[in-house]
């Protein structure tokens, strides 16, 4: 575009498209701007009209610390250059007008029913979709701590947060009241492995955290695809989790007050006494105490 000198592009002087190498020029002959001659007494703004799909523009190079010829010289809300002169009398190198993109990646996977409590999705097991649930996932940013995007998962369990920047991320969400309870044993690094469980939770029913995923386009995981937009390399879609529902065990301490071994009419429960659950060995002995509980004032415990 021609400029106005206030910043402002007023007519269009000539087209370009970038080679194989991403290089462009406008000038006399060249490829894309034939016979294109610049007047040295008027000063030009350069826009770049489109991108590749999947990117974005990179941050402008504002205080000037790349090396020459490698700087992004573009703002990047309206992928326009400042006015510039191209008789080189203002000093700058207006040669090189550089842009950046920055590709797009994603996250996601899916929120699994463990039923045997493994820490992995295997064949047979249900989504979370499957069981009719909806589960809602925020993105946060691992550098601020702030949630940066919400999503929900789909009729198959799944989720996804696409379009995003290079960085640290970290996902969560609360775990349903149907499936309180964060799988075990969980990947707690982001190994890129598929079908695992990536959730840690402090607490029965409450949040469940992902390690943190640093996503870097074209070192992502392929092969995993699911349902995000971005292209496969530049997403990580094995941030899965596994949920599963809480079991009980309970009963009655009572009088006997005949040893028949059954608690007949008349023979009341057995209040305030300590029961403790033991996890088994599987060859009937306990190795370690999973929790206590108190007998009611009707002497049930669960």
């Amino acid at each position: 575009f021609e400029c106005d000198g206030t910043g402002n592009p007023v007519s269009v002087a000539g087209t370009a498209t970038t080679d194989a190498d991403g290089n462009y020029t406008f000038g006399p002959g060249e490829p894309g701007a034939a016979n294109l001659c610049l007047d040295p007494a008027v000063t030009y703004i350069v826009e770049f009209s489109t991108i590749p799909s999947d990117t974005q523009f990179s941050t402008e190079d504002a205080d000037g610390s790349c090396a020459p010829g490698a700087s992004d010289d573009i703002d990047p809300s309206n992928g326009q250059s400042d006015c510039l002169d191209p008789s080189d009398n203002d000093g700058d190198d207006d040669d090189h007008v550089d842009v950046g993109v920055v590709p797009l990646g994603s996250i996601g996977s899916v929120i699994f029913v463990d039923k045997d409590n493994n820490g992995q999705f295997d064949a047979g097991e249900d989504t979370v979709g499957d069981a009719g649930k909806t589960i809602t996932v925020e993105l946060v940013d691992a550098s601020t701590g702030l949630v940066v995007a919400t999503t929900t998962t789909d009729s198959n369990g799944e989720y996804v947060f696409d379009d995003l920047l290079p960085g640290d991320y970290t996902v969560q969400f609360v775990a349903p009241a149907s499936f309180p309870v964060s799988s075990t044993p969980t990947d707690t690094a982001d190994n890129q492995e598929d079908n695992d469980d990536n959730g840690s939770q402090a607490a029965i029913g409450g949040q469940i955290v992902s390690p943190v995923i640093t996503l870097s386009p074209g070192t992502e995981p392929t092969g995993d695809a699911g349902i995000e937009s971005t292209p496969d390399e530049n997403g990580d879609n094995t941030v899965d989790f596994g949920v599963f529902a809480c079991q009980e065990i309970g009963g009655t301490m009572f009088t006997d007050n005949d040893n028949d071994g059954c608690q007949d009419a008349g023979e009341p429960g057995v209040p305030g006494e300590t029961v403790t659950l033991f996890e088994c060995d599987g060859t009937g002995n306990p190795v370690s105490v999973a929790g206590t509980a108190t007998t009611d004032a009707d002497g049930n415990y669960t």
